[in-house]
């Protein structure tokens, strides 16, 4: 006896719709890189900042204030 069609669709969305992580780690982990990259941006600038002065922090903000 072979099973219904509905049957074997229900199983294939069953299949289908099941994620490895639930959806609070999905969102703990994207929230740690998106913290992890902000930070990493903050230690970016200071560097900038130390390596070649401040007047390369002016031109980097005159920068993003033309993309807008």
């Amino acid at each position: 006896m072979e099973p219904s069609v509905k049957t074997i669709n229900t199983q294939e969305q069953a299949e289908a719709k099941k994620c490895p992580l639930p959806w609070w780690k999905r969102i703990g982990f994207l929230g740690f890189m998106f913290f992890f990259l902000k930070g990493m941006a903050w230690i970016a600038v200071f560097a900038i900042s130390y390596f070649w002065g401040p007047e390369a922090l002016g031109n980097i903000k005159a920068f993003f204030a033309n993309l807008f």
